[in-house]
């Protein structure tokens, strides 16, 4: 018998839980003097929140809609505490969250219709 962590579902749920903490203290961790990290501020975003939808709307994609709403909840509350830690908070970061949400689970429905469902089926 599998463990439950092994099954499709139960793996994209960890995988989201990883994601959406590495999100949160990359987000939230006082910014440096100088950033560490070059490029796009908000296509890092963009990237971030569709690699946290992707894993529960591939295993279950009636789920999308759902993982989209809340990455829109979960970047909110960021942008709400990012003053509180010295970070700035950004309407256009909310939209770079929720637009890679959406193209991230829109990817993950897409990607398994194309497989056919398998993963529903194991």
């Amino acid at each position: 018998m599998r463990s439950a962590i092994l099954h499709p579902l139960g793996l994209s749920v960890v995988t989201t839980g990883v994601l959406a903490a590495i999100i949160g203290i990359g987000t939230l961790y006082p910014m440096p003097a100088s950033p560490m990290l070059g490029g796009n501020d908000k296509l890092q975003h963009f990237a971030a929140f569709a690699a946290l939808a992707f894993p529960i709307s591939l295993a279950r994609p009636k789920a999308a809609p759902y993982m989209v709403a809340a990455a829109l909840l979960y970047g909110g509350i960021i942008e709400v505490v990012q003053p509180f830690v010295g970070r700035n908070r950004s309407l256009a970061d909310l939209w770079a969250d929720v637009t890679g949400a959406a193209l991230g689970a829109g990817a993950a429905v897409l990607l398994n219709w194309l497989l056919g469902g398998v993963l529903r089926r194991t």
